[in-house]
């Protein structure tokens, strides 16, 4: 059980007793191996999994809490398994629907013909009192919560967890993990406002009509209030499509309707930027762009009348504007894209995210 990134496994774990496997195969960081073999008890307790340096997203545990996607079903001992394996109907919630299939196969056993491998949620081969429990447990807990389509949570690279925008670390940008330098996970960014920052070549994967911007970012010195540094910059058209920038040292957004400079639609905080970890996030419906600051709106929101430039490949630059110049100094972390319009709620479940 692990992950994979660049044919890499990390932070990986497998049951050693029961395999009769001793040695696992995977990533080497910093010298130390990421693949570990662990005892069937140990593999039926969070604790293996959320400790510091492996920190699993499970529900409820510290780091996500239940917004994390792995879970050990409550008094039944088993191995982890993700929270929509427990989605009986496929539709990334846990209600009636679910609860209808599950009661048809009630009392049936591996072999019936009303047997039903996903409402066995306790996997011994009948659907019974235990199931019962765990269905119980889970009762309406995990409804579908937006999925970003690109996330850059800096935690050992530049890679996107959620799709294929993957980036390059350039002309020195750093991935840290001091947890003093860290707001989200085990990395973040560190620029140095001269050159550093991470560039995403990208074909149509990025571009929408609608869409939520968000990022974790803490500045290394106050503002210059002339000043103007860029957190995230989709190139286009002449000019970003869409950003996040801090300008005048006001966070801010901007989207390009049209694909014309004439049509810009802007939005600026309510007030001047400190050195504290902030969270800025702009969402745009079509219409309104809603500008976000510790996931609380704005009071300036603007309205626009176009589309944004869909279909256009182009580049996306965290750190920087695309042409090279108005480089972000300090850090940056936690970076997600969605292709919707988030409102308040959902921009709190963000931010509520750590």
């Amino acid at each position: 059980m692990g992950y994979n990134s660049n044919a890499d496994i990390y932070g990986s774990f497998w049951d050693k007793q029961s395999s009769n496997q001793n040695v696992g195969v995977g990533h080497n960081y910093n010298g130390i191996t990421e693949v570990y073999g662990k005892l069937t008890v140990e593999m039926m307790q969070k604790t293996t999994f959320t400790q510091i340096h492996f920190e699993w997203d499970f529900i409820g545990e510290r780091t996500y809490g239940l917004k994390g996607i792995w879970y050990i079903p409550s008094g039944i001992a088993s191995y982890p398994i993700l929270f929509w394996q427990m989605n009986i109907a496929g539709d990334y919630d846990f209600n009636m629907i679910d609860f209808n299939i599950f009661t048809q196969s009630w009392l049936t056993y591996y072999g019936h013909p009303e047997y039903n491998t996903l409402c066995d949620l306790d996997n011994n081969h009948i659907v019974a009192n235990d199931d019962v429990y765990i269905f119980i447990e889970n009762w309406l807990k995990y409804n579908k919560k937006p999925r970003p389509v690109a996330y850059w949570t800096f935690d050992y690279n530049a890679d996107d967890s959620a799709g294929r925008s993957h980036g390059t670390l350039m002309n020195g940008a750093v991935i840290v993990d001091d947890p003093i330098q860290v707001k989200v996970g085990a990395g973040a960014l560190l620029l140095d406002g001269l050159d550093d920052y991470v560039k995403v070549t990208t074909d149509y994967d990025l571009d929408f009509t609608t869409i939520t911007m968000a990022a974790w970012v803490k500045l290394k010195s106050d503002p210059d209030p002339a000043g103007l540094m860029f957190i995230l910059n989709r190139q286009m058209t002449q000019s970003g499509t869409y950003t996040l920038f801090l300008n005048n040292s006001r966070w801010g957004s901007r989207v390009r309707l049209d694909g014309s400079e004439s049509n810009d639609v802007i939005v600026y905080s309510d007030s001047l930027a400190t050195t504290d970890w902030t969270h800025v996030a702009a969402s745009f419906n079509g219409c309104i762009l809603q500008l976000y600051i510790n996931g609380l709106p704005q009071i300036e929101a603007a309205v626009g009348v176009g589309v944004m430039d869909p279909d256009n490949p182009g580049i996306l630059t965290i750190g920087s504007h695309t042409d090279g110049s108005w480089y972000f100094e300090g850090y940056i972390d936690d970076v997600r894209i969605y292709n919707e319009a988030l409102g308040g709620e959902g921009i709190a479940a963000i931010v509520q995210d750590l």
